[in-house]
């Protein structure tokens, strides 16, 4: 019977330990409860407010009189109480920065108490950013940010963007202390609007000013192809903003020049597709050709497309395999050649092992420029080559398979 009884004490005082460490005891520097002092939970019965100086003032509602309450630090000790008072609400104070619970509660007209908690901490939020400029890049297309940092306590900086259209600020991206540049390679044909803060444990800055950039076209394709007298010049937008028009730009022999122009469609979220011959007729070009848009705004700013090269040889009077086109491809490209007299053609495709992989020609032909396709279907991404043989001649040039 001594031993049943002796279980049984054990496990009530088992089951009861956690509310005695948590409950506010109001008599002393010990935290918990013991005895016929304790008290029953309320919640929300207890409020708190911040002060200066590690003061937190502590208000017990459902009663004017007979408060009390401690600061409890993150290792359990008590470091400041109040075991009763009729001053409601009351003031702890705490020792030092730090992390603190604030056990309070009240005697009449029933034992009643609550928790809070409480951090006071002297380092203050980091200064705001300044100077944001934010700079379209063209190659690849992208913005870049760069900003002026205020402050020498930040822990990191917050990248906010806010689509125009949506006029809604989102976090973009969170960047390391200390530092002043960030570059959005996320950017469609929109006008974007930019601001920053810098952050630290203690809080958040004030925002920066805000830097606009409006990227001005997207070119969904740009493609140029070889013909019997020039070059056609083909290239679709998938949406326009303030643009003015497309100078198109020719390098034959290291230096741009001007090809020609093509009026744009100003602001337009509609497909446009845009066409332009270049003309050989008076021209004696041989060799690699190299052509790119010039988009230009109607504020004079403009941007460049990437550069795509062609091989010419309008001539007949000597063999020639031309660059495959489009390249890259996928599944399909087109292969051109030239013969200058009637002989018989092979011309082959090989992987980079050597294999060969499709035989295109392989007959008698005569003097002309010929045209043929290839399917890469059934292949894989790579780089292939292609041998192009009639007599003496023979000519290899590669091309790429993407899918």
């Amino acid at each position: 019977m001594k031993a049943k009884y002796f279980l049984f004490t054990l496990a009530l005082s088992i089951l009861s330990l956690p509310y005695l460490l948590s409950e506010p005891s109001f008599n002393g520097s010990n935290p918990g409860c013991s005895g016929s002092g304790c008290h029953s939970f309320l919640d929300g019965a207890v409020s708190v407010t911040k002060l200066s100086n590690y003061q937190v003032q502590v208000t017990v509602s459902g009663t004017s009189s007979r408060v009390g309450g401690e600061l409890v630090d993150e290792f359990g000790n008590v470091v400041s109480f109040i075991n009763s008072t009729n001053t409601n609400p009351f003031i702890l104070t705490a020792p030092s920065d730090g992390s603190y619970i604030v056990n309070a509660g009240y005697k009449n007209p029933t034992r009643r108490w609550d928790s809070s908690s409480v951090v006071f901490s002297t380092l203050l939020p980091p200064a705001a950013p300044s100077d944001l400029i934010a700079t379209i890049i063209n190659e690849p297309l992208s913005v870049e940010l760069n900003w002026t940092d205020n402050s020498n306590n930040e822990d990191g900086f917050i990248i906010e963007r806010d689509l125009v259209v949506a006029d809604v600020y989102e976090v973009l991206d969170t960047v390391p202390q200390n530092t002043t540049t960030y570059t959005d390679i996320n950017v469609d044909i929109l006008t974007y609007n930019y601001r920053i803060k810098s952050f630290n444990s203690a809080g958040e800055s004030e925002y920066s000013d805000t830097a606009e950039v409006i990227v001005p076209i997207e070119l969904s394709s740009f493609s140029v192809r070889l013909g019997d007298d020039g070059v056609s010049i083909n290239w679709v937008t998938a949406t326009e903003t303030n643009n003015f028009g497309f100078e198109i730009q020719r390098r034959l022999d290291g230096s741009w020049q001007k090809a020609g122009f093509v009026e744009g469609n100003g602001t337009t979220t509609e497909q446009k597709n845009y066409y332009f011959f270049d003309d050989y007729k008076n021209l004696q070009v041989r060799g690699l050709a190299e052509y790119r848009l010039k988009q230009i705004d109607y504020d004079g700013s403009f941007i460049y497309s990437n550069g795509i090269e062609v091989e010419n040889n309008l001539s007949l009077n000597e063999y020639c395999l031309f660059q495959n086109y489009p390249n890259p491809f996928n599944p399909t490209t087109k292969l051109t050649y030239s013969i200058p007299e009637k002989g018989f053609v092979t011309l082959d495709v090989y992987d980079l092992l050597g294999k060969k992989i499709a035989a295109l020609v392989n007959e008698e032909k005569e003097e002309g420029r010929y045209e043929v396709s290839f399917d890469a279907s059934n292949l894989s991404s790579g780089v292939y080559v292609y041998n192009l043989k009639s007599g003496s001649f023979s000519s290899v040039k590669k091309m790429l398979l993407l899918k």
